[in-house]
């Protein structure tokens, strides 16, 4: 995979960056955006995996109070992985602070790259993506005051990944409240709805998910 420790390096001019990427058969377009412009949507699909070539750009969390910092990512770096690997929607708003140069590499580009890899690789950029954007969900979902999407939203999360579209979550209603930042007998209010309408079982210290897909109707 490219060498990103090396294309952080401050004395790697562009045009370096651009042969080694090259030279790794990563083709890619570059793109500009001006200060203020808008690069990715909250809820837009991801595509195109998005290296940073030059300025800086910022992620927000946007929520039904309006749009949060949640932080800036300087030239040397890539941005929307999670939303890019997970094949979900980005659940952030990247806007340029300064004028900023961005290389946009295909999907099925770098997919069948990583396809070359070792399956530990593979499964260590899946976790590592997951993880990412559970947290990035947890951190929207704290300044959001409506408890069913919160619910909703990270359990599909945390069953998503697997094959199956059924998946069994080991994780009791107290954990889940004290995840979402909810009271223990709201969490069992929402669940009843969900196991109402067969889309899960509820067990003393798991939850299974009978139908992963369908979750995400309910958002």
């Amino acid at each position: 995979m490219p060498n990103f420790e090396l294309l952080s390096k401050p004395e790697l001019k562009a045009k370096d960056e651009e042969k080694v990427f090259a030279k790794l058969g990563m083709f890619f377009n570059k793109l500009k955006f001006y200060k203020g412009e808008t690069i990715i949507d909250v809820g837009d699909k991801i595509n195109n995996f998005y290296y940073l070539q030059k300025g800086v750009v910022r992620l927000y969390i946007s929520n039904n109070q309006g749009d949060l910092m949640f932080y800036d990512i300087s030239a040397g770096s890539g941005f929307a992985e999670p939303a890019f690997f997970c094949g979900l929607p980005s659940k952030v708003r990247v806007i340029a602070v300064t004028d900023s140069t961005i290389l946009s590499f295909p999907k099925n580009l770098v997919m069948s790259y990583i396809d070359q890899q070792d399956e530990f690789i593979k499964l260590i950029v899946h976790m590592i993506s997951t993880k990412i954007y559970l947290v990035t969900t947890l951190f929207e979902n704290m300044s959001n005051n409506n408890s069913w999407d919160k619910l909703v939203k990270v359990l599909y999360l945390l069953s998503s990944g697997g094959k199956s579209s059924k998946r069994v979550i080991n994780i009791t209603h107290e954990e889940l409240a004290s995840m979402l930042g909810i009271h223990r007998v709201t969490v069992t209010r929402n669940l009843a709805k969900l196991k109402k309408d067969g889309l899960i079982t509820v067990n003393r210290h798991s939850i299974d998910i009978n139908d992963v897909n369908k979750l995400v109707s309910y958002f």
